[in-house]
């Protein structure tokens, strides 16, 4: 797997000696409140991190350890997976992109950073002609940082909302509302392959 630097961040892959460290950030309450609500036990944690490793081996994409240039502290994790979800509209062929960081990291703008690394490698590095991302509705961070990133992209971006759709076209972007999840709690984004807007 690629390892990926920006001005602030290592984007790198797992090592078994990141398992305290990323399991500790998934026990955190306040870490997954906007994910699943419920904190990962360490066995959840460890299928997570052999999860990561299978990407790699078998999907050629996956899950990168976000790492401060500073100090090398573990900061969170960052990357795109396929989940194989039931979920309508389907993602196949869609890696769903995602991001996590512990709770000393959150507002300094390194999801941003890191996400915007991680897009740019999957332009080049990976043949699907969209990604996805899901959110939940209450959390503004996460959809902002998305808002942010593909800002500066050519894309597409799918909200649930109903069971309709609905179009409008802000700028050089098109909204589309559509249900994501038969539980109506998240939201779907579809984005057009990343193409920087010059």
């Amino acid at each position: 797997m690629p390892t990926i630097e920006t001005e602030r961040l290592i984007l790198r892959g797992h090592r078994v000696s990141d398992f305290h460290d990323s399991a500790s950030m998934w026990a955190d309450k306040e870490v997954v409140a906007h994910i699943s609500g419920v904190p990962s036990t360490h066995e959840q944690s460890w299928s997570r991190l052999l999860r990561y490793a299978g990407h790699w081996q078998l999907l050629g994409f996956g899950y990168w350890v976000v790492q401060s240039k500073t100090d090398g502290d573990f900061l969170g994790e960052v990357g795109l997976a396929d989940y194989h979800r039931d979920s309508e509209p389907t993602l196949d062929g869609r890696p769903e992109a995602g991001w996590v960081l512990k709770t000393c990291a959150h507002g300094k703008g390194y999801a941003t950073e890191a996400v915007t690394a991680m897009m740019h490698w999957a332009d080049k590095a990976l043949s699907c002609t969209h990604t996805s991302a899901m959110f939940d509705p209450e959390y503004a961070a996460s959809i902002n940082v998305a808002k942010k990133v593909v800002s500066r992209m050519k894309f597409w971006v799918a909200m649930e909302i109903k069971k309709h759709f609905s179009w409008r076209e802000p700028g050089n972007s098109r909204f589309l509302r559509q249900q994501a999840l038969a539980d109506d709690q998240f939201w779907v984004g579809l984005f057009e392959k990343f193409i920087l807007i010059a």
